[in-house]
């Protein structure tokens, strides 16, 4: 539609694997409850889940370090896992709403979507971005938050 009303269109495609190690799980536990209305028990099941969980790592030969708590991250590879990052990752939504930016948001890949007139200014591009980069940044979504005109070069 962008393209019919003669407007550049941008695809700025973001791939958020590593994220599922940095979720933070009092902020996800808030959200549950806060965003969410989960309560009583069923938030004590997510913070039983989440909580006091360790992990060790194991080599051939059977060499085996000692258990290090985990503080952060959501198991990956489960069915839980991906629901809880969406969960953690729900508040992107609301500002690309806040933008008016179309986007799509599946478990770890994020797409999004600009439209712009042909004679755009880079800034521009920023301007609209960089609301998102933040919120990952402050969320330790993504470990680098900088973002450069040679970026987006014409």
């Amino acid at each position: 539609m962008a393209m019919d009303n003669k407007k550049v269109v941008i695809l700025v495609l973001l791939d958020l694997s590593a994220a599922f190690d940095t979720v933070n799980h009092s902020i996800l536990l808030a959200w549950l409850q806060k965003r969410f209305g989960v309560k009583g028990e069923a938030l004590d099941w997510f913070r039983t889940y989440l909580m006091n969980r360790t992990q060790t790592v194991s080599l051939p030969g059977g060499a085996k370090s000692g258990a290090q708590n985990l503080t952060f991250g959501v198991p990956q590879g489960s069915v839980l896992g991906g629901v809880l990052f969406c969960v953690y990752t729900s508040p992107i939504g609301d500002i690309l709403h806040a933008q008016d930016m179309s986007y799509h948001l599946y478990a770890d890949d994020l797409s999004l979507y600009l439209a712009l007139e042909p004679n755009y200014d880079h800034c521009q591009i920023y301007a609209i971005i960089y609301p998102i980069f933040r919120y990952l940044a402050i969320f330790s979504l993504i470990s680098i938050l900088h973002i450069g005109r040679r970026l987006f070069s014409r």
